[in-house]
């Protein structure tokens, strides 16, 4: 709140990325332009009026009427590739106007008895130095806090209030607060696109958004017997979960829909009695899933902003020593993800807290009552890994030990799909199977 209870009319979100600054500078450009793009798109799905952006070193500022900000803070919260952000008030560089804008929101934001310290931080030459700077805003803020009877103090460390100044090529910016992004991660690329397998719906979701906040366009495939050979649709339980990782990008992204009535029909009928019809299917399911990311990087088949998706690898919820699929995918030599390998169940359970969680607009009194300790999934996941660090390295052991066993009918297995007839039924499966692109919002739509 400002003085007297007035609302700050903040109009500017700043926003901060990290793992970009770390790439050439061709491609820093690049992955900045994708990432603006991507932010349009999805403020105008989201009924937000993003006026205009600037691109600067190290900061992406974005302008929004006033009353639009608290909703574009919960929005940005979710944007994969921002760090972190700051609802900002701009101002001209001109000293007067900076002094008297930057002591009004001090004083709307400090109360009696807190503490302070002001950042600098300047991309240009400015006319004052700034060690003058900060002693004539500090000393002007303790002057006017005491003409109202109220005390505050500077302090270096663990102040109530940090506030900053960003002078820039296009003006200044004025902040306190830093609010942490849910995953941070690397901007969304279609060169990194990956196949997940969507059985167990949750945990499912939370392995996709492992590699979502990599910067990867995830397309779930869903094998299930709930429809026939004419109707792939998607299984209502699916849906909610594929509606949630779909907000996360601007565009529609492909679902993969399998009939595993026709799959176990076909194969029962070329199968002889004694065959254990099982293993047929499983191993059908990994030929299909082969096929499909080699007709991906060959074919202009599926794709994500009228961009082409060339899949490269299979992302799975299953630990390592879960699932008997490993043996087969390490055998069809397909990249294998299992990103929940070595999690803690109780960080698995905060991602799932996060994503499933409706979503509200962001309470703009909270920063000012000192509670700006939000979910940030790359201080959670410091804390989960080094407690679990030696959990995941004795996984992996034991993994490698597991793969280095063949499956004791696998030279029949392969002989049997490599028959001409077999072959054509794997195309047939591919060619019939369904794909629907879904998207969603974090907002609904009224």
């Amino acid at each position: 709140m400002g003085k007297q209870g007035n609302p700050i009319e903040y109009r500017v979100l700043l926003c901060r990325y990290n793992e970009i600054g770390l790439k050439s500078l061709p491609y820093q450009k690049k992955l900045l332009t994708f990432l603006v793009e991507d932010i349009k798109k999805i403020c105008l799905r989201e009924d937000l009026t993003l006026q205009s952006v600037l691109t600067l070193s190290g900061r992406l500022i974005f302008f929004f009427p006033s009353n639009q900000i608290p909703k574009a803070i919960t929005v940005f919260r979710h944007i994969i590739g921002v760090q972190s952000i700051s609802p900002a008030l701009s101002v001209e560089r001109k000293y007067e106007k900076l002094k008297h804008k930057f002591v009004s929101y001090a004083l709307s934001l400090l109360k009696d008895g807190d503490s302070f310290k002001i950042n600098f931080k300047t991309a240009v030459s400015y006319a004052i130095k700034e060690s003058d700077l900060k002693y004539d805003l500090s000393h002007e803020i303790i002057k006017s806090m005491k003409q109202s009877g109220r005390f505050v103090k500077i302090v270096q460390k663990n102040p109530q209030y940090q506030f900053s100044i960003e002078i820039r090529e296009k003006g200044v910016y004025i902040y306190a607060f830093s609010i942490p992004t849910l995953f941070a991660g690397f901007p969304i690329e279609t060169k990194n696109s990956l196949l997940c397998l969507w059985n167990n719906v949750e945990y499912d979701l939370i392995a996709a958004m492992m590699l979502v906040r990599r910067g990867s366009i995830v397309s779930p495939v869903i094998f299930h017997r709930d429809i026939s050979s004419d109707s792939y649709k998607i299984p209502s339980n699916s849906r909610n979960s594929l509606e949630i990782i779909a907000r996360y990008y601007s565009h529609p992204i492909p679902i993969h829909i399998f009939s595993l009535l026709e799959i176990e029909e076909e194969i029962s009928g070329l199968l002889k009695p004694n065959q254990d019809i099982e293993q047929y299917i499983e191993f059908a399911t990994m030929k299909i899933l082969d096929i499909l990311m080699l007709q991906s990087r060959k074919e202009s088949v599926y794709t994500y902003n009228n961009r082409n998706l060339h899949y490269r690898g299979l992302i799975s919820s299953n630990s390592l020593l879960d699932s008997n699929f490993f043996s087969n995918i390490k055998k069809f030599q397909i990249l294998l993800f299992t990103p929940l390998s070595g999690l803690t169940p109780k960080f698995i359970q905060k991602i799932s807290d996060q994503l499933f969680k409706s979503n509200e607009i962001f309470d703009m009194n909270s920063l000012i009552q000192g509670n700006t300790n939000y979910f940030s999934f790359n201080e959670e996941i410091i804390k989960s890994i080094s407690i679990n660090i030696s959990n995941i390295l004795e996984e992996n052991e034991s993994y490698q030990q597991k793969i280095t066993k063949d499956i004791s009918n696998y030279a029949e297995l392969q002989e049997f799909f490599k028959n001409s007839e077999n072959q054509k039924f794997l195309i047939k499966m591919i060619e019939n199977h369904n794909v629907e692109y879904i998207s969603g919002r974090f907002f609904s739509k009224f």
